[in-house]
């Protein structure tokens, strides 16, 4: 089939092999990224939630996901603030709305011709920053509620 186009067959062979490894990689990487966002959110108690939890899984769909994850980024952000406010933690600003604006916006300049690559670089790096930073707020709040765990009868603190 591809010998018509002057390519060997098994060089395609390799190559697809390849691609379907990378594309493999990807998406493992991707929902491990969305199971970490779920959980963190789920960490949030229902009624300080800006965003469902099972929403994060529309970040699989192609294309959507660069204008989704803007949503994402602004729900988790305001969730976190609001536990954190419950808790009596105050946050000066948004936890991680800067961070996570900052990786939406450079995924969307990928798509920019000829400075795509370079920004992709950095929407890389980002995307790892904002991951580790997630997951640093969902532990932080797990110890929080733990330490915070209010006693229902006389609604004081057990520390």
């Amino acid at each position: 089939m591809f010998e018509s186009l002057g390519l060997p067959s098994e060089g395609i062979a390799i190559l697809l092999g390849i691609l379907a490894f990378a594309l493999a990689i990807g998406l493992t990487v991707t929902i491990f990224y969305i199971l970490t966002l779920r959980n963190c959110l789920r960490q949030v108690r229902p009624e300080n939630r800006r965003f469902e939890p099972n929403n994060t899984w529309l970040l699989l769909i192609p294309l959507f996901s660069l204008v989704y994850n803007f949503f994402v980024v602004k729900g988790i952000s305001e969730s976190l603030q609001n536990e954190y406010e419950q808790l009596g933690e105050s946050p000066t600003t948004a936890p991680t709305y800067q961070l996570g604006l900052s990786y939406a916006i450079a995924s969307c300049l990928t798509w920019v011709p000829m400075v795509g690559s370079f920004i992709g670089i950095g929407a890389f790096v980002l995307f790892i920053i904002y991951w580790v930073q997630i997951h640093g707020h969902k532990n932080r709040i797990a110890t929080l509620q733990m330490q915070y765990q209010t006693n229902d009868e006389s609604g004081e603190h057990i520390l």
